[in-house]
């Protein structure tokens, strides 16, 4: 009787805070932590890759297949994309890289920076004289299994082409 009748009520408590409890669940928890790892990997490629100059790096925060999308271009995989990122630094003395916000939704992690540093190399038919440049970019990163798979860019291209003197 009693017994019974108590074991119901608690079956019944338990079921309802369940149900309307907040979604405070370990998934949710487990959620939280995975963004937090995403967002950890693509600080490390702009700490370490951008900053330090550490090109290898690339090779272990990375997905063989990966691509950027940039400039209306389609860069990958892993290989041709570490050579691209030096070719930056080829084309950019004293290359700055400055990460104002970065944020991380799931798979995602989003990034708003700037780039500055002296253009010496060759950048839309023209050719460096040691110009002070600087531009700003967005970039939206796809993260899974601990490595960067993907990357959507959107910088400043028209305020830099008309830096480097292409366009007036």
């Amino acid at each position: 009787g009693l017994w019974m009748l108590k074991k119901f009520a608690v079956i019944g408590l338990l079921v309802l805070a369940l149900v309307v409890s907040p979604r405070h669940s370990w998934l949710e928890a487990h959620e939280g932590a995975t963004e937090v790892h995403n967002k950890a990997v693509v600080q490390a490629f702009w700490n370490d890759v951008w900053k330090e100059r550490r090109f290898d790096r690339i090779d272990e925060l990375f997905a063989k297949e990966f691509v950027i999308h940039s400039a209306g271009k389609e860069v990958g995989p892993r290989s041709k994309f570490r050579a691209w990122v030096e070719s930056f630094f080829e084309n950019i003395e004293a290359l700055e890289l400055e990460v104002h916000d970065i944020f991380a939704e799931g798979d995602k992690v989003i990034t708003r920076w700037t780039c500055r540093g002296r253009f010496v190399g060759q950048m839309f038919g023209v050719k460096g004289k040691g110009q002070p440049i600087a531009f700003t970019g967005v970039n939206i990163m796809t993260v899974r299994d601990g490595r960067i798979v993907e990357s959507w860019v959107e910088r400043d291209a028209l305020g830099l082409a008309r830096q480097v003197g292409a366009m007036n």
